[in-house]
Order: structure tokens, then C-alpha cells, then sequence
């Protein structure tokens, strides 16, 4: 299934940020299950053959129902700068 079958269905939603100098990097996500579980994740690996030999790549993953609350606090502020 392609994303613009999932965006038409309304199963997902992507925005793109700008700014007003320099660039947008960050790259993060939010899923939702029917049971109201969220995955958010943050990051993106550069997976070109100069970025695996000399760059230094971060990804994160917070799963709500293995979290502290402190950890749910970056879920929400994700959740309201995506609104």
C-alpha cells in the first residue's frame, strides 16, 4: 500500500517543517494502535556509503506501554508540535 493511498484513507498524516534560516533537520514520528499504544521515534540514519564511514547516526524509540512517564513527557510534546 503507498503513502498517498494511506494519507487519502486518512491512516496517516505528514507534515514537513521550515525555518526561517538554515534548515529543518528533525526527523520524528508518532503511531498509534486501536488501543491507544504510541511508538514515537526520532532520528533518521544516513545510510549513504560516506555517512556509514564517517558519520555518526542517532535514532531513538519510546513504546508507551514500556515507558516512564518521564519518558511519555517527549511522546506528548512530540503528539502537541506535530498538532
Amino acid at each position: 500500500m503507498s503513502a498517498t493511498h494511506l494519507i487519502a484513507q486518512g491512516v496517516i498524516d505528514i507534515k514537513v517543517g521550515f525555518t526561517h534560516s538554515g534548515i529543518f533537520h528533525s526527523k520524528y514520528g508518532i503511531c498509534e494502535d486501536a488501543n491507544g499504544n504510541l511508538i514515537y521515534f526520532n532520528g533518521s540514519n544516513n545510510e549513504t556509503a560516506a555517512a556509514i564511514a564517517k558519520n555518526y547516526e542517532a535514532f531513538d524509540v519510546t513504546a508507551s506501554w514500556k515507558s516512564t512517564s518521564f519518558d511519555l513527557q517527549r511522546t506528548f510534546r512530540a503528539i502537541e508540535r506535530f498538532a
